[in-house]
């Protein structure tokens, strides 16, 4: 897996991002408990990125260190399992080895990977160096989960030099999902973003949420919204509503008492 720079064309807009394997979303990693995950990671974060006028992001992480963390894995974080304290410089590899435990608290779930170089994490993040991660097995937890279509929705955000803001999901701007009345579909939800709160309803149409940031609960929930930040991931059994089309949409709300919602 190669961290580097390179271009990026969300909606209309068109820039330089920070990118894994060339991909503003990049490959899901799947395991299953008991598995051993390795992954040569190169960081080729080497050049100053291109900000041609206002189409740039304002986003940097060029010319820095990296490294790959695994958000809510049960895994060592020392040697070279999910050390943080591993800088990997620009032009350098590291090998990682993440040994998934069988039993004990790591569970099936969706979790996400991204750099945590500290001092450099944001601006990385924002560049879109992110991806998902799962661990298979939630149908042993959830039966009715077995056999349906399974939807990874990964929301990032990028906010470019003339301070509008982009927000994506598998990086597309306003993405349509087909559904037949009354199927049901997986959806597995994560805010792979750095920075971003958002609350989002998907009118006339709940979701049956079964986990949280990678952890089951013990029956499904119903939900006509729900509020996503940074590193929050919703697994949701979703159910095709009449025939028509339904927008998810943002929900304002007060995040800090002196801002407008």
């Amino acid at each position: 897996m190669t961290a580097a720079p390179g271009p990026v064309h969300l909606g209309d807009r068109d820039f330089s991002g920070l990118l894994y394997n060339g991909a503003y979303v990049p490959p899901t990693l799947r395991v299953r408990l008991g598995d051993t995950l390795r992954i040569t990671f190169r960081n080729n974060l080497t050049s100053g990125l291109d900000r041609p006028g206002n189409s740039g992001p304002v986003c940097a992480g060029t010319g820095t260190p990296s490294n790959l963390h695994f958000h809510g894995m049960g895994v060592s974080p020392q040697a070279n399992g999910d050390n943080v304290f591993v800088h990997v410089q620009p032009g350098d590899t590291f090998e990682y080895q993440l040994r998934i435990p069988a039993h004990g608290r790591q569970g099936p779930g969706l979790f996400w990977y991204h750099p945590h170089a500290h001092g450099f994490v944001n601006d990385q993040i924002l560049g879109g160096l992110s991806g998902a991660l799962v661990v298979d097995g939630m149908e042993r937890l959830f039966p009715l989960l077995r056999g349906l279509p399974e939807r990874l929705l990964l929301i990032k955000h990028v906010k470019m030099a003339d301070e509008s803001e982009i927000v994506s999901i598998n990086g597309q701007v306003n993405p349509a999902i087909t559904m037949r009345p009354g199927e049901l579909q997986f959806w597995r939800i994560a805010h792979v973003g750095a920075s971003d709160f958002i609350k989002c309803r998907v009118e006339g149409m709940p979701l049956y949420i079964v986990a949280t940031d990678g952890h089951a609960l013990s029956q499904p929930r119903k939900a006509n919204e729900f509020f996503i930040g940074p590193g929050k991931r919703i697994d949701a059994i979703a159910v095709g509503p009449r025939a028509g089309e339904y927008p998810m949409q943002t929900v304002p709300f007060q995040n800090e008492a002196w801002r407008p919602p």
